[in-house]
């Protein structure tokens, strides 16, 4: 029987198994459980060196925090070009994980949060009864981020926020309103506005270029 190069296995005086290697950091870590038989320690000890070969290992130790508490420290610590978030984005962060992230995955723990758990709820946020497509686009790119930063802290192994164009916003075309249209808002509004609105449909002027029009005494 050849010898292995790649951790160790020892029996405990309950007589079961107990499994440990050594990480790329020097440090000894071990399963987080004894086995029942040596051949399972061993093969638990291949799985992960295959996972340490590929870079796809994760202690098993660690990803144990809810989404909702590693949120809490993403927003916290999270910097875009050096700086920490706007108090705007991050009102407008909290309030996207609050109402629409939390709710269904802040309990889960982010070793547990994998792609089918990102689908079900992306699904349901993206329905017809949900908050509409661009805010489930919003919403998506935020936690495809918070799960980002996760992998490369080594929390997760891999970021499981991989749907296709799920972060892309799809706005609806505004439709344009008809001469008649026009004609009935100029005429609902009276002679006093039919200035601006023309000036508003013809030359599309917002209106804080309208207001601050003068009238030229000359």
């Amino acid at each position: 029987m050849s010898r292995r190069t790649f951790g160790t296995i020892r029996r405990l005086p309950s007589g079961r198994w107990r499994a440990r290697f050594t990480d790329h950091n020097g440090q000894q870590k071990a399963a987080p459980q004894p086995f029942t038989t040596k051949a399972e320690a061993g093969r638990w000890l291949s799985r992960t060196q295959s996972e340490m070969e590929r870079g796809q290992f994760v202690d098993p130790k660690v990803g144990k925090e809810l989404l909702s508490d590693y949120a809490t420290l993403w927003l916290s610590t999270r910097l875009v070009r050096g700086r920490p978030l706007s108090p705007r984005t991050l009102e407008l962060y909290r309030w996207q994980l609050r109402k629409h992230i939390l709710p269904t995955l802040g309990k889960t723990q982010l070793r547990h949060l994998g792609t089918t758990e990102v689908r079900g709820w992306f699904a349901r946020i993206n329905a017809p009864d949900g908050p509409g497509q661009p805010t489930a686009a919003k919403c998506y790119r935020l936690l495809r981020a918070i799960m980002q930063t996760g992998a490369e802290d080594g929390r997760v192994a891999k970021n499981p926020c991989s749907i296709r164009s799920a972060g892309r916003e799809e706005s609806v075309e505004r439709p344009m309103i008809t001469l008649d249209q026009l004609d009935a808002i100029t005429a609902a509004a009276g002679e006093r506005w039919r200035s601006l609105i023309d000036m508003a449909a013809w030359c599309g002027l917002r209106f804080g270029e309208l207001a601050a029009l003068r009238k030229n005494p000359h």
